[in-house]
């Protein structure tokens, strides 16, 4: 059914894509698009289980990202000759995702550190780009 559309699908991204590009060196302002929501953490909550539960979130928000990828590798491995080729892909597959999460893991304290220092830089960093793209904005 999807190819049925596909010329429309495609023609529609790539207007999602130029206007996503536009707001990104501030040619576009929309106010919706810059609202935010953070939690505002000293230090890590109760211990173990707020390890858990950020590790909750962690999931639910990389669940569409995720999910699709983990299906072409499910799918994938059960195609294969022999289990231990699948279980080879799906192997391979779990320690791209563990490794990311392990190093973080250990390196999150000294980010924090750092991060603190670098903060005071943050307005500059979303500003750059509009500078160097003045031209744009002002048509």
């Amino acid at each position: 059914m999807l190819n049925y559309y596909q010329e429309w699908v495609t023609r529609i991204g790539g207007v999602l894509i130029i206007f996503f590009g536009l707001y990104m060196v501030g040619a576009i302002k929309l106010r919706f698009l810059e609202q935010e929501q953070r939690m505002h953490l000293d230090r890590k909550p109760l211990g173990y289980l707020g390890s858990v539960l950020v590790g909750m979130a962690f999931g639910a928000g990389w669940t569409p990202c995720i999910g699709p990828l983990l299906g072409a590798i499910l799918s994938m491995a059960a195609s294969q000759d022999s289990v231990q080729r699948g279980t080879v892909l799906l192997g391979w597959y779990s320690a791209g995702l563990a490794v990311p999460f392990l190093v973080t893991a250990w390196a999150v304290e000294s980010f924090f550190e750092w991060f603190q220092r670098f903060r005071r830089y943050m307005p500059w960093s979303r500003r750059w780009p509009v500078r160097s793209c003045s031209w744009l904005a002002s048509s």
